[in-house]
């Protein structure tokens, strides 16, 4: 704007902020000494200079302010949302680990029941043996009843004096042994050892078979088939001479309490490692606990995230599956083979 402009602008304007023309306004003489100073600034090049850099100044602090606050409202927005998207994960997880706890609480509750059931039914069939040998008599009648019923075809251990290095094994083979017991009923197999010399087991297809070579003492499974007789057992000679040793009957009792006493530890054994059963499928299902992780843990512990908890609980899983498969151990000495 031009020198000639500002002062014609300048006129106009103090027309109407004189004092003379406005007597009622207290404020028309301040208002028209500041209208006189602005007159002088802007026609003084060197002042107009520096008012011009000022306003430039202003109106580009304006401008940064301006984006500042777009800045910052969209970081507030920003931060808004991802506290929106926090509180919901945590309702989340909340809810699952609800959900988790009361499927815990759900799988003990019914395993802890079958776990009972399997418990009463092993000491009900244990009570029943009990009671059977505890009865007075011979037991070929009942024992062979239990045979048929439960189709177990018996099974008899022969044994005879033969020396280590005796390649004829004492003179029994296979054919020989199927010649001598076929008087005695249907043979089904006879296993002659390999690794133990003069020793075999037999399989007759009936009770009635095996209860004739060794006389009344159908329970009983191992015999000695030897050319001298041995003091102290109950004894029969067969047809061929031979002499057929027959294990007592407080023998048999003895091991038989002894494998129910067994029986019963791993009830126990059973009942301790279920306890951490599901923990285990729980803690394997969250954490992907494997099989080869948890196996070198077994070796250097260090060398893997998996806890001692999470550890025991994936041993006490194998030691269940073993038991559940037939093989006979005990809680302890299972974790002292691994």
């Amino acid at each position: 704007m031009s020198s000639r402009r500002i002062k014609k602008a300048y006129r106009q304007k103090a027309l109407t902020c004189h004092p003379d023309k406005n007597p009622d306004n207290p404020k028309a003489a301040e208002l028209f000494h500041q209208l006189s100073q602005a007159l002088e600034v802007l026609t003084d090049a060197a002042a107009r200079a520096a008012y011009d850099k000022i306003c430039a100044a202003k109106k580009q602090a304006e401008e940064r302010n301006k984006n500042l606050d777009d800045r910052r409202k969209k970081i507030k927005l920003d931060l808004e949302a991802r506290e929106r998207r926090a509180e919901a994960q945590s309702q989340e997880e909340v809810r699952i680990t609800r959900t988790l706890e009361e499927e815990i609480a759900r799988l003990r509750e019914e395993g802890s029941r079958q776990l009972e059931e399997q418990q009463r039914l092993i000491r009900e069939q244990i009570q029943r043996e009990r009671e059977a040998e505890q009865q007075p008599g011979d037991c070929t009648h009942r024992g062979g009843e239990r045979y048929s019923q439960s189709n177990i075809t018996p099974k008899l251990k022969l044994k005879w004096n033969c020396k280590k290095d005796d390649e004829m094994n004492g003179g029994y083979s296979q054919e020989v042994l199927l010649k001598l017991l076929h008087k005695y009923g249907d043979v089904l197999n006879v296993i002659v050892s390999s690794k133990k010399k003069g020793s075999a087991v037999v399989e007759f297809a009936s009770v009635k078979a095996a209860v004739s070579t060794g006389g009344s003492h159908i329970h009983c499974s191992v015999f000695s088939l030897q050319n001298e007789r041995t003091p102290g057992k109950e004894e029969e000679i067969g047809k061929d001479g031979a002499v057929w040793t027959v294990v007592g009957e407080e023998e048999s009792r003895g091991k038989r309490q002894s494998q129910n006493a067994l029986t019963e530890r791993q009830i126990q054994d059973a009942q301790t490692a279920f306890l951490c059963l599901v923990d285990a499928e729980m803690l394997i299902h969250i954490y992907g606990c494997r099989v080869a992780e948890a196996s070198r843990v077994l070796g250097d512990e260090s060398s893997s995230d998996i806890s001692v908890v999470e550890l025991n609980a994936f041993v006490a899983l194998v030691y269940v599956r073993e038991v559940k498969g037939g093989r006979n151990m005990e809680l302890s000495s299972f974790w002292s083979d691994w």
